[in-house]
């Protein structure tokens, strides 16, 4: 079973979940061998949603996982990670530390049904999630843990 990253605020959560690659069998091409299949759950004030798409490439899914670790132990990370699809996007929120979240924002495949977008990003639905150290040491070695199931494959 696959490890799900899960990250939870006072009234929202996102569940990410890597089912595998797009494409099963290698084609011989680095950037479409690297596809993942990508499943979100989230619990957002507005209602709830589920979402798959090839939205992270394996390379992108280890940044995600070295930045979630990285704000995780730092007071001062730079900016998230960014996809080459723009279907989510993390950011860092707030200007006080005491009042800082860690903000998810949905984008085009990502988005559900009741708040459609067919360009992006437009930045105009997010959830925040809490900043605390253990749960984004958890969610970095839950996509750890994934990518070890799915490794980034040599053209």
């Amino acid at each position: 079973m696959v490890p799900v990253m899960i990250l939870n605020g006072p009234d929202s959560s996102l569940a990410l979940e890597i089912l595998g690659y797009e494409f099963r069998q290698p084609c011989g091409e680095t950037y479409d061998d690297n596809w993942l299949s990508v499943r979100i759950s989230v619990r957002h004030p507005r209602g709830n949603w589920t979402s798959v798409d090839p939205s992270l490439q394996t390379t992108e899914a280890a940044a995600l996982a070295e930045w979630l670790a990285a704000i995780g132990t730092e007071a001062e990370v730079a900016v998230g990670p960014t996809f080459i699809e723009p279907n989510l996007a993390f950011r860092i929120s707030g200007e006080e530390p005491g009042n800082r979240s860690l903000r998810v924002y949905f984008e085009l495949e990502s988005r559900p049904n009741w708040a459609p977008s067919t360009f992006g990003p437009v930045e105009d639905l997010w959830i925040d999630v809490s900043l605390e150290e253990q749960q984004l040491q958890a969610a970095a070695a839950s996509l750890r843990a994934a990518l070890k199931q799915f490794p980034f494959r040599e053209g």
